[in-house]
């Protein structure tokens, strides 16, 4: 089977230059192929549907026909099966449910999913960004904030025009080589920008109440210093995305109290990974800075150099502080990752309420950015060779 990428490059769809600038997109923010296709522009959500149904063999299912889904048949499908699938039912036909899924060939799935309903299962495609979409529409499933702009609730001018565009995709991928016009329309234009009016930090959630004669847990130890001989070898050895992030968060805890990862796109820092009080995986993932307003993060993304000082008050720094605690640290730490002379990432960090950040423990996080960018390499260099396309869209 051909991969996805192969199968849109002979179409004429995209080129070869595209393909390469989307594959490192998906190692720098994750996301599959065909997710960092459409962000580049170089894609429509529509076009990313029919040709996923062309390599798989299975049916696609346009996005104007998910805006209105029976409440009664989404309740078929379980919250816990559909976060855990990345699976949405729309459909059910006699004895058949007809559901999206971001994988779906996977037999586990399908499986587990006609137990719990009783229903025979007709999986059909549509891109993750798509799911995504859905899932939080139907069922509260939060969405990363970057597909916030790729993926909205379908017009009818929208649908008529992605109408237009899946016939002449459908086409195109019948006779590889021949590029259409409108394509090349596509790909000339760039993704709506994400509405950024002001800073998009979500308020952190209201703590619980504690019991009335709660004891105070002593403060647990701080892990281990990872060693540079050790996290040097840890970067050689990453397989995914994931991997990359555990090594920053075990490097980072052994000088840091609290940390956050973010990743870089344009002049948007996305959290991907964090640490510390009150700092949960739900927070990070809702943090969306712009770096275009006055913050600590923009001093650090116009220089490429790294800040370690006091945080002065503004808007973005302090709903950022009121995102992760509201701690008010002594001082903090803001490191770039640099990758062939791009600013990709920022790690921040800081030790608490009235603690500070040494000179040495920033020092010592410098070596840790610098081999994030190795790690970053090693993954593009993987997926470079394995040309890995697969079920992923």
């Amino acid at each position: 089977m051909a991969s996805l990428g192969t199968l849109l490059i002979d179409a004429g769809i995209i080129t070869q230059k595209q393909f390469d600038e989307a594959l490192q997109s998906q190692v720098l923010f994750g996301g599959s192929i065909g997710t960092n296709l459409i962000e580049l522009g170089y894609l429509h959500e529509d076009q990313l549907s029919q040709a996923l149904s062309k390599q798989l063999g299975i049916p696609c299912v346009a996005a104007e026909r998910l805006e209105t889904i029976p409440s009664d048949v989404t309740a078929l499908v379980p919250h816990n099966l559909a976060r855990e699938y990345y699976t949405v039912p729309f459909s059910k036909e006699r004895d058949e449910l007809w559901v999206v899924m971001a994988d779906p060939r996977d037999p586990v799935a399908l499986q587990q999913l006609q137990l719990k309903t009783g229903l025979k299962i007709r999986p059909h495609v549509v891109p993750e960004v798509r799911i995504s979409y859905l899932l939080e529409k139907h069922y509260g499933i939060r969405r990363e904030q970057r597909y916030l702009s790729i993926a909205k609730p379908v017009t009818p001018k929208a649908a008529a025009s992605a109408l237009s565009l899946s016939s002449q995709m459908a086409a195109t991928l019948a006779k590889p080589g021949e590029k259409h016009e409108a394509f090349a329309r596509v790909s000339a234009s760039r993704p709506p920008e994400p509405d950024i009016a002001a800073a998009i930090v979500p308020a952190p959630a209201a703590p619980a109440a504690a019991p009335e004669k709660a004891v105070k847990e002593p403060p647990a130890p701080r892990p281990r210093r990872m060693t540079p001989a050790e996290l040097s070898e840890r970067v050689k050895a990453v397989k995914n995305r994931d991997d990359v992030a555990q090594i920053v968060i075990d490097y980072a805890q052994g000088h840091l109290k609290r940390g956050v990862l973010f990743v870089v796109k344009r002049d948007i820092a996305f959290g991907w990974a964090g640490f510390g009080e009150k700092i949960s995986p739900e927070t990070v993932r809702g943090l969306m800075l712009p770096l275009s307003q006055p913050s600590l993060f923009q001093l650090v993304w116009k220089s490429h150099g790294h800040y370690l000082g006091t945080v002065a008050s503004s808007p973005i720094n302090n709903r950022f502080f009121s995102a992760i605690g509201n701690a008010h640290p002594l001082t903090v730490v803001v490191l770039p990752v640099i990758y062939n002379n791009s600013l990709i990432a920022l790690l921040y960090g800081d030790n608490g309420e009235g603690k500070g950040v040494s000179p040495s423990g920033a020092t010592d996080l410098q070596i840790l950015t610098g081999q994030i960018a190795s790690a970053f390499e090693v993954l593009l260099k993987n997926l470079r060779e394995t040309r890995v396309a697969g079920p992923s869209n």
